[in-house]
């Protein structure tokens, strides 16, 4: 994480953000469990990728606030680790993460309150929501056909998409291609540390094609 230049204090938040991670983890199942001893690198470091991207974006958009919300969020990935990423910054963060399981909601009401973070959780499915957000993340939620199907009540042509994808990314993305216009396309490779073949993308201007 120091990639990131964060401060000591920060570092001490993510090194009991993996504690609580640990602890719960005992018990329920929130991540794989061969990812367990590569909490850094498998989730925190890769979720940070994103951080990144939304970063660049509010310079780009001279930007000083913005709404993100995290879909499918499960243990906090990559939501909660931009929360932290930010908590330094200047910037006003108003960050959701939307979540079905009552177990993972729990878990993640922890770590914020264990961490003092200004983020809300939300216990729903995201295909009831009707809030519009001006930045969505997904990490290994659903098949980028069907995520633009559940999301399509919570974004408009301002809202830019950041979703993280396995190496069968062209093949989504070719499908998606037959019912929307997509007015902006950036593809970042995913060079974590675990060689996973994953990419970035960024989606702006998305519209259904009637």
């Amino acid at each position: 994480m120091n990639l990131y230049d964060v401060s000591r204090e920060t570092m001490h938040m993510f090194d009991e953000y993996e504690k609580i991670l640990k602890e719960w983890q005992k018990k329920f199942n929130l991540i794989g469990n061969s990812t367990i001893g590569k909490i850094w690198s498998r989730h925190f470091l890769d979720s940070a990728l994103a951080y990144e991207e939304l970063k660049s974006s509010l310079v780009e958009k001279n930007k000083k606030s913005f709404s993100l919300i995290d879909v499918g969020t499960g243990a906090g990935f990559p939501g909660l680790v931009i929360a932290l990423l930010f908590v330094e910054t200047k910037i006003k963060c108003d960050i959701y993460l939307i979540e079905s399981n009552k177990k993972k909601i729990r878990f993640l009401n922890a770590v914020i309150k264990s961490l003092n973070l200004k983020v809300t959780v939300i216990n729903n499915r995201v295909e009831n929501e009707n809030r519009k957000y001006d930045y969505i993340v997904s990490r290994a939620f659903a098949p980028l056909e069907k995520l633009l199907r559940l999301i399509q009540n919570i974004y408009d042509k301002k809202t830019t998409l950041i979703l993280f994808k396995g190496k069968t990314w062209k093949k989504e993305v070719n499908i998606i291609k037959k019912n929307w216009n997509i007015g902006r396309l950036l593809v970042k490779n995913n060079n974590d540390l675990n060689k996973s073949q994953g990419v970035l993308l960024v989606m702006t201007s998305l519209i259904k094609k009637r």
